[in-house]
């Protein structure tokens, strides 16, 4: 996904008081790392990655691995923190499907305080006819 400057910029300070969601370590990146990154992508759509224990030659191949793969676009890059943007995808569950279905609307009870014989006609206050 392409982004303007302008829409980077953006990102870049909606980003910049969030912590870091994912930290990859000195084992680097791995498949798991990768799905946890792509499950906190579903989640967040914006989210910030420490790369603590990655040297500093090693980084910048690493971000782009991550972007690449997860089809994700590098907003800002650093030191050891990366921003990374991928807009979610939302996707039908059957809890929406029942959502949209229209029902009835449900039949309030009467009220109780109303005794059977009491009709409202007999509960508003009689009319005058005449003034006087």
């Amino acid at each position: 996904m392409l982004l303007t400057k302008e829409q980077k910029r953006a990102f870049a300070a909606l980003a910049h008081h969030k912590k870091p969601i994912v930290t990859i370590g000195a084992k680097g990146l791995t498949d798991a790392v990768l799905a946890e990154i792509d499950l906190a992508l579903n989640h967040h759509e914006l989210m910030k990655i420490k790369m603590q224990g990655v040297e500093r030659d090693d980084r910048h191949p690493m971000a782009e691995t991550i972007c690449s793969q997860l089809n994700a676009t590098l907003i800002l890059e650093i030191g050891q923190i990366l921003v990374v943007f991928r807009e979610a995808v939302k996707k039908k569950s059957k809890v929406d499907a029942k959502a949209k279905v229209k029902t009835k609307p449900r039949i309030k009870a009467k009220s109780t305080y109303l005794k059977s014989s009491e009709t409202k006609q007999s509960r508003q206050p009689a009319r005058r006819t005449s003034r006087s």
